[in-house]
């Protein structure tokens, strides 16, 4: 040891020693990296970096050799034989290209090692084939021992150095730098520690030590031009991988390249936290599979699973085209996977996670297909159900039922209750339905209030029990803001094949089920016969016709006119509808009544009688009054008083000669709301009557919670009144109540002198009925002499000054006036 430190001390020329040292470690620091990135490439990228990296060590290994052997002092003449000394550099050079080439091949665990040997075996044979070309003037001997430790040095160290490169550990490229270089270094100076030189006393030219100088500056000049050149490939090649760095790192999707042998050669930190893999689990270099295993196992996959996942991916890569596919984990994520191949072999794969994406498409999705309010199947997804069922029963056989459901009554929960009322009413419905349900049935809003269900025939029974089930959670009170409401449904039912083929026919065929179940009081639920077509035909027709009657101005008002019992003088006349049908004639109010309640249409029919009811009374002489019929549906719009006042306005009618008739029923429907209409109504000065008494809701309470202006009996009591002791006890019972309450009685329905008599025997205040007069309209009073019209101009101008008025009038809450003598003023100006 200590006979190398004092050749290295003594032997050498201290500056060329230490220039051999700077291109020894700059050379094996910019080899050891460029070893490195030659690593991390494939194709003819990997070829041109192990030709960089084979140069740069070749050169620096004869370089620091040359360098540092012209540093060294022999005492005797030196020259050099040139071909020896260019072989020693292309051993160099090509040595160290075999020994990396082996190395990089991972064949074995050992590659990296022979790899390192060969290396060290080339810097030796240059060395040594060196110091043959190293011609002195004297008797050269060598020290066996320190030459064979010389080459022991340089082909462990070498070995080591290339074992180290290979790992691409975190500080494995600096690692391979200091063993390569320290095995150069021992090399040289072991060996030339070997290498003795005795003089010989000749008469021969000294050495030229300059132009030896002159020379080692030459070659460390060369040295450092080749070794700067790898490091600035290096360098430039970091560079652009440091921003292609960090464009990976910052990509939104996980990438992975894998070469024609499929190994990793390139990945990104989003593909490492999408499959929540620790980055130091994974290297270049790492054979595909064995990564996959990894995902397989961190992501609790089983064995069999994981290889489908390693053949497919095997599968794409093999394919030419792009193969798109989406992946499920266990946890819920969905990641697609797109995997391109490449020309020359391998595939760049890039894995995106889609969980949100595919949430928010199904959410979409979900709106598409279901309803916003209930959550149920809408039209679209029914009708698709309903074509893949019936083409299933088509092909297999089978029998299946289309259930109609529509609600009862529920325009009016919208009208009284509100509509956030009637939207629970349709939720809580809704999840009953779902709730008594089989399995195979499937159940969907339709429309507003309408609901269909299918159900596959199983058995006789199963269709019987369901409708049953049905029918009881459609009927069962539902609670809503403190207030129980009924809603019941009426139910069509049409089977598949026995009623229809196809689904047009099947889908008629339960609608016009569903409406005889509407229009019948017994059931609420029909079997589709083929008699209800023409039935349900004609009332569409009919329903059409109405519509078209309200545009054409077809409907009319009869009058029916209203007397004292004791003293038989007129006291009022009420305003009937009729319509006279182009084709049909009369068409009773009990048909087309009901057909603009279930059209929607009662209201704007319910306002046009009033205001022609108003308008034609305000003209009449005598004054009489003029009696018009609310429909619940009217009572619970919210303008109606409002309404009405401006009515009174618009014809100049005085408020007292108006009653409006309405039932008990459509007060009961929302009684507080009702009540509190109904005052605001008679505050204008305007008469209400309860129509219909006795028949249907007959309260006690209703009575004593308003103070109505008159009962109307029922027509059904004066039927049998002659001939029916109970029939005259309930009609005294009433009169009685009204005296009591001080309300006059009105008895409808007077069709002979007998039930005159009795009525006038009993005490009733009026009556109204075929034996007074049959309705008649406002032509025939005329006629009669019943009434006469005010001058035309002073009736027009009356209805003019009251319309004028209309501005002028302030709520009675804001002044003195009330809303009466306000309308009063206005028909008096």
């Amino acid at each position: 040891m200590f006979e190398i430190l004092g050749c290295v001390a003594f032997q050498h020329n201290a500056w060329l020693v230490a220039a051999a040292a700077v291109i020894c470690c700059a050379g094996s620091w910019v080899t050891a990296h460029l070893f490195e990135r030659t690593l991390d490439t494939v194709g003819t990228q990997r070829i041109g970096w192990y030709f960089l990296t084979a140069l740069t060590a070749g050169v620096a290994i004869w370089c620091t050799h040359f360098v540092a052997m012209l540093g060294y002092e022999s005492n005797a003449p030196v020259e050099f034989d040139p071909a020896l000394t260019l072989a020693s550099l292309l051993i160099a050079v090509f040595g160290a290209t075999l020994g990396f080439l082996i190395a990089g091949t991972k064949l074995t665990r050992l590659a990296p090692i022979v790899g390192g040997g060969i290396v060290g075996l080339a810097i030796a044979v240059m060395h040594y084939t060196g110091m043959m070309a190293y011609r002195v003037q004297g008797v050269v001997t060598w020290n066996q021992t320190y030459l064979v430790a010389s080459i022991i040095l340089a082909v462990s160290l070498s070995a080591a150095a290339l074992h180290y490169g290979v790992r691409r550990s975190k500080h494995s490229g600096n690692i391979m730098a200091a063993l390569l270089a320290l095995g150069i270094v021992a090399l040289h100076f072991t060996g030339m520690t070997a290498f003795n030189v005795e003089p010989l006393m000749l008469p021969i030219a000294a050495t030229n030590s300059a132009a030896f100088s002159s020379l080692a500056l030459a070659i460390t000049c060369m040295a450092a031009l080749i070794v700067g050149t790898g490091l600035t490939s290096f360098l430039i090649d970091g560079s652009a991988r440091a921003e292609s760095g960090e464009a990976l790192r910052n990509m939104s999707n996980g990438l992975l390249m894998v070469d024609k042998n499929l190994l990793i050669r390139l990945y990104n930190d989003r593909l490492m936290e999408l499959l929540d893999i620790s980055p130091e689990d994974v290297a270049v270099g790492m054979p595909l599979g064995q990564f996959l295993q990894l995902v397989g196992t961190r992501t609790g996959m089983d064995a069999a699973r994981t290889q489908r996942i390693i053949d497919n991916h095997n599968q794409w890569i093999a394919q030419h085209g792009i193969t798109r596919v989406e992946h499920h984990f266990d946890d819920g994520t969905i990641v697609s996977i797109a995997c391109r191949p490449m020309a020359g072999g391998g595939a760049i794969l890039t894995y995106d996670d889609v969980t949100e994406a595919r949430e928010g498409q199904k959410k979409i999705e979900h709106m598409a297909f279901h309803d916003m309010l209930t959550g149920l199947p809408n039209r679209v997804c029914f009708n698709k159900r309903l074509e893949g069922d019936l083409r299933t029963a088509g092909e297999k056989g089978g029998q299946f039922a289309l259930i109609a459901i529509d609600l009862n009554g529920f325009k009016e929960i919208n009208d009284i209750r509100g509509h956030s009322a009637g939207d629970r009413v349709l939720v809580a419905l809704g999840q009953r339905m779902e709730a008594v349900l089989g399995d195979s049935d499937f159940v969907g809003r339709i429309g507003g209030d309408e609901f269909a269900v299918l159900h596959r025939i199983a058995s006789e029974v199963s269709l019987v029990d369901l409708l049953g089930r049905l029918e009881k959670a459609l009927f069962e009170p539902i609670a809503v803001e403190g207030n129980e409401i009924l809603p019941g449904a009426s139910i069509g039912v049409a089977i598949y094949p026995d009623h229809a083929n196809n689904v047009a026919d099947l889908v008629s065929n339960a609608d016009l089920a569903m409406y005889r179940a509407k229009h019948d009081v017994v059931r609420s639920v029909c079997f589709y016969d083929a008699s209800m077509d023409e039935m349900v035909r004609a009332r569409r027709n009919l329903a059409s016709d109405l519509r078209l009657a309200i545009e054409r101005n077809e409907l009319t008002i009869y009058y029916q006119v209203q007397t004292s019992v004791h003293s038989g003088e007129i006291t009022g006349y009420e305003a009937l509808l009729r319509w006279k049908h182009p084709e049909r004639g009369f068409i009773p109010p009990s048909e087309f009544i009901p057909l603009a309640e279930e059209n929607g249409l009662i209201l704007q029919i319910g306002e046009w009688v009033l205001h022609e009811a108003c308008r034609t009374a305000a003209g009449w002489e005598p004054p009489y009054k003029v009696a018009v019929n609310l429909s619940a549906v009217q009572l619970a719009h919210g303008g109606l008083p409002g309404y009405i006042m401006q009515v009174l306005l618009a014809t100049g009618l005085q408020p007292e000669r108006l009653e409006l008739e309405l039932t008990e029923s459509a007060i009961l429907s929302d009684k507080e709301r009702s009540l509190h209409v109904l005052r605001q109504i008679k505050n204008l000065g305007i008469n209400i009557a309860l129509d219909d008494f006795g028949t249907g809701y007959s309260s006690l309470d209703t009575l004593r919670t308003f103070p109505f202006d008159k009962i109307k009996l029922d027509r059904s009591f004066m039927l049998d009144v002659e001939d029916n002791p109970q029939a005259k006890a309930i009609i005294r019972a009433v009169l009685a109540l009204g005296k009591s309450l001080n309300i006059p009685v009105l008895a409808e329905g007077i069709e002979t002198s007998d039930q005159m008599t009795i009525l006038t025997v009993e005490g009733c205040d009026e009556a109204q009925g075929y034996l007074l007069g049959r309705p008649a309209p406002l032509d025939h009073l005329l006629e009669s002499g019943q009434i006469t019209l005010l001058d035309l101009k002073n009736f027009e101008a009356l209805a003019a000054a009251g319309r004028q008025m209309r501005s002028q009038i302030t709520p009675a809450s804001d002044t003195n006036e009330t809303p009466e003598s306000a309308i009063r003023a206005a028909a008096s100006g």
